[in-house]
């Protein structure tokens, strides 16, 4: 997940310093063991509350409606300090407790209640406004000594009162570091996946504690805006009799799991209620963990105690419920739409001395759209607007929308939050592009003059404004009348597929004496382009419309023969024609007015590539064919073909 939901670079301990320089990369303070006499654990024995029932007999569309309940109306984000802030804190002497905008706080509410309804728990937490100075004291003392500190120096001139309130709220609170929204931080709080943290999955227990009722959020930056955060923890104010019996809470859970919000070197957790089970007999406690695709299976015991790849172990402190199973397997990779796994802890024993036993099965599901930024870098004129798109990757069951913002250039280029950019005075400029579900982009905007003496012809403009931000002009934005040459066609085919099928060629040998480019390398591979001969590509030489058909049709069959590519269109109800062999005959029939003057090794792919509408003839309907291809020509063409495969990006 890009301010990233889970960043493990960052090092965690009682105290941290953060490292000068670094990006933001700080994770989580450690709740301690000395503050749990604070609040005991409650004593959860009522009526019964089926939670590993209730989320097994979930749909994904019931997931993706909450989701789209409490998470999706955050999606704008919270770009800048105005957004945040209703009064900023001050982090130096005199200090000040300074106030959260009422949306920065309800975007953390609402992840932890759709995190705690995911959990089968009520997520219906409130904020404790009466805590509201005591949180914020506690963000700002861990940002005024940059540090995260559940008991925190003291700062230069920082009255008695003030850090009293602030050493009340560390005590007492998950801490963060690192992450500029309050949902992120929350979800590093469920991640709990670093080597100081895994032990004890503290952090997750609390978010997950039946027994919370109300919490509140405090924020505050560091002088070079560097972000600290808190969360009230050790609340048990929940009337348990409501909720109680409810036999274990499991992060994943029981039945569909959103991809989103588990990481696959994630740990896996159950917190078993101390009403049902007993927590002193925990030496005969193993898991099994299955994962159904490929028949993969992981046994865990206490002989697994590696903090950074497999690990196991049952902790019975007080954070949250006093009883949790911990493990995480090794070597899983990335986690699949629809990968299910069963678990299996065993050697558990009730109250009432009965072994015991915890099954359930966890199918991962992707709920929200994989998008990125068609394009890193873009070239515009003074003047000029464009609007910057996404490409989706995989579908999920709902959307996953940007939020983009000015990082840096402020005088080179401006944009609004949904991503329409207007270029300035001559210069660079970085925009963010964030998700709501996903990592952060950085599209890199060149502002340079026009030369009027090299213009976009008038019928290509539009093609090509689409082709720029789409990234597929591969930095040939010049010459634009310009012949392309086998070269360039070459490093515009393979950054056209690889845009599409969202996968890098690999880098294979030069198989050509006369180029060394590795653009061609992978061209050739993958059966875009032909030699000149056995050891020659003739690189500089230039193309004609009849050799560019038949290099289309090349790319076209190429992008045809993938799975993905043919699924997405197909679940839009877009089927493609197939394409043959660029010898094989046609049954069409060229309509051009110079039709004799094609040969008869390009009209095939001539006429096929006209039917996709891709290369088309000219005044008096004539194609042309020895002709050369321009560079405008070519972003036109392919901007018609990444279209036909994108329908709807």
């Amino acid at each position: 997940m890009k301010e990233k939901w889970r960043n493990r670079k960052g090092k965690m301990a009682y105290s941290i310093k953060r490292p000068r320089g670094r990006l933001p990369a700080l994770f989580l303070a450690l709740v301690m063991s000395a503050f749990l006499a604070i609040v005991p654990p409650a004593d959860v024995n009522a009526v019964s509350l089926p939670v590993p029932g209730i989320t097994a007999s979930r749909t994904m569309q019931d997931i993706a409606a909450q989701w789209d309940k409490l998470v999706l109306p955050h999606a704008g984000g919270f770009p800048a300090e105005m957004d945040i802030f209703a009064e900023k804190p001050v982090t130096s002497s005199p200090y000040s407790y300074g106030t959260l905008r009422e949306a920065y706080l309800q975007d953390g509410l609402d992840r932890l209640n759709f995190a705690r309804w995911l959990a089968g728990l009520p997520g219906d937490v409130s904020l404790d406004v009466s805590l509201a100075n005591r949180q914020q004291a506690t963000a700002v003392v861990n940002a005024a000594n940059d540090t995260l500190s559940h008991a925190p120096g003291r700062p230069s001139g920082m009255t008695e009162d003030f850090f009293q309130q602030a050493t009340e709220g560390a005590g007492s609170s998950n801490l963060a570091a690192g992450y500029r929204t309050l949902s992120g931080a929350v979800q590093a709080y469920l991640s709990d996946s670093d080597p100081y943290n895994i032990s004890r999955l503290g952090h997750r227990r609390w978010v997950l504690n039946p027994a919370m009722k109300s919490t509140m959020f405090g924020a505050a930056m560091t002088g070079t805006n560097y972000p600290y955060s808190s969360m009230r923890s050790f609340d048990t104010s929940r009337n348990m009799t409501e909720m109680s019996g409810y036999g274990h809470v499991s992060w994943p859970t029981a039945g569909f799991f959103p991809m989103e919000m588990f990481a696959s070197d994630d740990p896996w957790s159950v917190s078993l209620n101390t009403a049902e089970y007993d927590r002193s007999k925990t030496a005969e406690i193993s898991v099994s963990l299955t994962r159904i695709r490929d028949g993969r299976a992981w046994t865990f015991d206490g002989s697994d105690t590696d903090l950074s790849g497999e690990y196991f172990n049952v902790e019975t402190s007080g954070y949250g419920v006093p009883f949790c199973v911990i493990f995480r397997p090794a070597g899983v990779g990335s986690l699949q739409d629809g990968d299910t796994f069963s678990v299996a802890v065993t050697g558990l024993y009730g109250k009432d001395g009965t072994r015991r036993e915890v099954r359930f099965d966890t199918t991962f599901f992707r709920l929200a759209d994989v998008v990125r930024q068609a394009t890193l870098r873009i070239l515009m004129h003074p003047g000029e607007s464009l609007q910057l798109r996404i490409a989706r990757f995989e579908d999920g069951i709902t959307s996953n929308p940007v939020q983009y913002s000015m990082y840096n250039g402020f005088s080179t280029a401006d944009v609004t939050p949904d991503g329409l950019v207007t270029a300035g005075a001559a210069g660079y400029a970085f925009v963010r592009a964030k998700p709501l579900s996903g990592a952060a982009e950085f599209v890199q905007i060149s502002v340079r003059a026009a030369d009027p003496a090299d213009p976009v012809s008038s019928w290509a403009r539009t093609d090509y404004d689409l082709a720029r931000v789409n990234g597929l002009t591969n930095g040939l934005d010049w010459g634009y009348r310009y012949p392309v040459t086998r070269l360039e066609f070459a490093g515009l085919a393979v950054n056209l597929c690889e845009k599409l099928t969202g996968r890098i060629f690999a880098e294979t040998t030069e198989p050509f004496s006369d180029t060394n480019d590795s653009a061609v390398a992978k061209a050739y591979q993958a059966g875009l382009i032909k030699g000149t001969s056995a050891t020659t590509y003739a690189p500089a030489k230039k193309i004609s419309r009849q050799e560019a058909a038949i290099l289309l049709m090349n790319v076209q069959r190429f992008l045809l023969q993938d799975a993905t590519l043919k699924a997405r269109l197909s679940a839009k109800g877009i089927v493609l024609p197939e394409m043959g062999a660029s010898g094989e005959s046609s049954t069409a029939v060229s309509t051009f007015a110079d039709d004799a003057s094609i040969a008869s090794w390009a009209k095939p792919d001539v006429i096929r590539s006209s039917l996709l509408g891709l290369l088309k003839g000219g005044t008096g309907n004539q194609y042309d064919p020895l002709g050369n291809l321009t560079r405008e020509q070519t972003f036109a063409i392919l901007q018609r073909q990444y279209a036909s495969f994108k329908p709807s990006d």
